[in-house]
């Protein structure tokens, strides 16, 4: 056992009162939850701008993966921005096909 004198409580003092404590600790809901939210604000939001018959959908991390097969390019534009706008979603991916609309490939070889 080691006996403070009175000079080591003054250092001892001085060192304590210089350190400070970040508290910078948040919750974050498992990535599982935020999805399902997405998953349920999604529909709802399909549902309300009438795109939820041909628009389909996947969640995974935040990011909404839209498929299927709609019948004008505003309307993909739309499903696209509707999706963006869902609270939390990271990411929107646009695999949506435009019905009657080639796709073009450019071959660089």
């Amino acid at each position: 056992m080691r006996v403070l004198e009175s000079g080591d409580a003054a250092r001892t003092s001085a060192c304590a009162t210089s350190l400070s404590v970040s508290n910078q600790i948040a919750v974050i809901p498992p990535v599982a939850d935020v999805d399902k939210d997405i998953d349920r604000n999604l529909d709802a939001a399909l549902i309300e701008a009438r795109l939820h018959e041909s628009v389909h959908y996947e969640v995974r991390n935040g990011v909404v993966t839209l498929t299927g097969e709609v019948d004008s390019q505003s309307k993909r534009r739309r499903a696209e921005t509707v999706a963006a706008g869902v609270p939390n979603v990271l990411q929107v991916v646009n695999e949506l096909k435009v019905k009657g609309q080639k796709i073009w490939r450019i071959d660089r070889n």
